[in-house]
């Protein structure tokens, strides 16, 4: 088993917490199958499907979709919501990918690679599964905040710095040239979005962020204490104060340099 970081605590709140709105839901498939070029026919495999929310939309665009994910409470949710589209998911380590060389002529990571174990090696059986003129479809949002919020992140950020666990590969952006890969073409889109302290307080006292779930009880407690600190002095004691955002949806195409 691999110190892979595994989703099955967040099945329940997951796609409450990571999704988008059902207006920016409907725009997922044709800018994905736009940014990568897709031609209707194309075996996808997902890596780290999770509940679907990337997949899904972008089912309606190619023949088939596999998927693969450490968690089953997580592929369970994707089942659920199925119906009849095709994506397959199964249980398994990005590690030791369950297909065959030359296999898959798209593959599709969203927010994996500083999640598990060892990130080359899952990028070495990507390539391995790839077939030849195949593509890694790495998807990735930017969810900056707005000025007004970033009194909030920052009283955040020494708490969020106690986690036990150090990413491997914290710029995903790296993956590219310096092991092996070329980015061929770029795509995003915005969309505005409406946050608050409050929210940002319940993804850290709740727990739901990823990056929570390592950091001891005693830093997380003083780190809520310090948001909201922060709330007092920034949002005059109110931690419902709307704080209008933008946010932004990343696809980048990128090719084996050894093709």
């Amino acid at each position: 088993m691999t110190g892979s970081v595994n989703f099955d605590r967040a099945a329940g709140f997951y796609d409450e917490t990571r999704g988008f709105p059902e207006s920016v839901i409907e725009r997922i498939g044709p800018f994905l199958a736009d940014a990568a070029q897709l031609t209707g026919d194309e075996t996808v495999l997902e890596v780290g499907i999770g509940t679907g929310r990337i997949s899904l939309p972008l089912a309606p665009y190619v023949e088939r979709i596999c998927g693969i994910d450490i968690s089953p409470k997580m592929l369970q949710k994707l089942l659920d919501k199925r119906n009849d589209a095709a994506v397959f998911p199964t249980v398994g380590d990005a590690h030791y990918l369950p297909f065959a060389d030359d296999s898959i002529d798209v593959v599709l990571v969203t927010h994996v690679f500083h999640l598990v174990d060892n990130p080359l090696a899952v990028l070495a059986e990507i390539r391995r599964v790839l077939k030849p003129g195949g593509c890694l479809l790495h998807t990735f949002g930017r969810f900056g905040y707005a000025d007004a919020m970033q009194p909030i992140s920052e009283a955040w950020r020494p708490y969020s710095e106690k986690s036990t666990r150090k990413a491997k590969w914290s710029n995903t952006e790296d993956l590219a040239s310096p092991n092996g890969w070329e980015t061929v073409r770029t795509a995003e889109f915005a969309y505005d979005y409406d946050t608050c302290p409050a929210e940002f307080l319940e993804c850290v006292e709740g727990r739901i962020w990823s990056s929570t779930w390592y950091i001891p009880e005693d830093d997380l407690h003083a780190g809520a204490a310090a948001i909201r600190a922060a709330v007092d002095a920034h949002f005059n004691g109110d931690p419902n104060t709307v704080v209008p955002t933008v946010r932004h949806y990343h696809a980048h195409i990128i090719i084996p340099t050894d093709i």
